[in-house]
């Protein structure tokens, strides 16, 4: 019975030893389910985390994109804009030649005009003596003309008083 009881209290001491030695395995087990469970809290937490940070990039990219949208537009319109600018210089440049070559134009008629008046006033002003010489010399004309009357008249009265009297005498 004592080899029998050596046996039980060998196998219970085995048992005993085996159930520390799983206690202890089972410790040890717990501590890494802690440390993993703890790694899988984290890791969830870490993974939210980049989730949240996921969405907020999302939420930028898609502000980005619209910005960029507009910005394309923007620069589209400017582009528009630039174009409309360009040539607009062109077109101003066109027109201040065609109107350099108006007043080119009206300058030269004008220049012409004022030598045409020239002309004329000088014409006129030959014309104006011309009809002064022309008042002069009918001035003189008449007086002349009055003088004859004057001399006829008091000589062709005083001539035909002579012949009348010559008549007379004869009769």
């Amino acid at each position: 019975m004592s080899s029998e009881l050596n046996d039980i209290r060998s196998a219970m001491d085995h048992l005993s030893n085996e159930k520390a030695g799983q206690e202890k395995l089972n410790k040890q087990w717990q501590a890494q389910l802690g440390d993993i469970q703890a790694k899988y809290e984290e890791a969830a937490r870490t993974l939210q985390e980049l989730e949240g940070s996921k969405k907020k990039l999302a939420i930028e990219n898609s502000e980005l994109s619209r910005q960029l949208e507009d910005a394309d537009s923007q620069i589209s319109t400017l582009n528009k804009l630039k174009i409309s600018l360009a040539t607009q210089p062109e077109d101003v440049k066109r027109v201040a030649d065609e109107e350099s070559r108006e007043r080119a134009l009206l300058l030269a008629k004008f220049r012409t005009i004022e030598h045409d008046q020239d002309g004329l006033r000088e014409q006129l002003d030959e014309e104006a003596e011309g009809k002064a010489d022309l008042v002069r010399q009918l001035s003189k004309a008449n007086a002349e003309a009055q003088l004859w009357r004057a001399k006829y008249e008091s000589e062709g009265v005083a001539r035909t008083e002579e012949l009348e009297e010559a008549k007379l005498v004869r009769i």
